[in-house]
């Protein structure tokens, strides 16, 4: 006897679902990790500087480079970008007019997607669970009775 299998729209709606969001919630999560930047093996705090005379000059924290950038993420995982190497200037001005080591939002994008990557055994854990739990909730059926 052959056994029929019915899958609905809400039912692929929730399959969808279940493979998206752990991703979604750990590229969240991501947001959570710290990042440190090391110049010729010493930390570097952000700077507050008041003025500049000379932007471009080459004395100048703008110009120069970091040695690398280390991002931690929430789940522990580190990651090393090497930017020496890079020859990239990775000092940028924050909102309150100084300059910071930190990267724009828009640069720390690719941290927290390499992030994911890095912690991709939670999101898979989770995918797991959720399909367990949709199997069996359409196999099984729980009621509870109030007697």
């Amino acid at each position: 006897m052959k056994r029929q299998i019915r899958l609905t729209k809400k039912d692929i709606r929730i399959f969808f679902l279940i493979l998206i969001l752990p991703f979604v919630l750990t590229y969240f999560f991501e947001h959570f990790g710290s990042f440190k930047s090391t110049s010729m093996g010493y930390n570097y705090p952000p700077l507050k500087i008041e003025h500049f005379d000379e932007p471009s000059h080459p004395e100048s924290p703008i110009n120069a480079r970091l040695y690398d950038r280390t991002f931690t993420t929430f789940l522990g995982n580190i990651i090393i970008d090497d930017l020496y190497s890079k020859k990239l200037y990775s000092y940028h001005f924050n909102s309150e007019g100084g300059i910071s080591p930190m990267p724009p939002y828009s640069a720390k994008i690719g941290y927290y997607l390499r992030g994911v990557m890095e912690d991709v055994l939670v999101p898979l854990v989770l995918i797991v669970f959720g399909m367990v739990f949709f199997g069996l909730s359409k196999v099984f059926s729980v009621t509870i009775d109030k007697t």
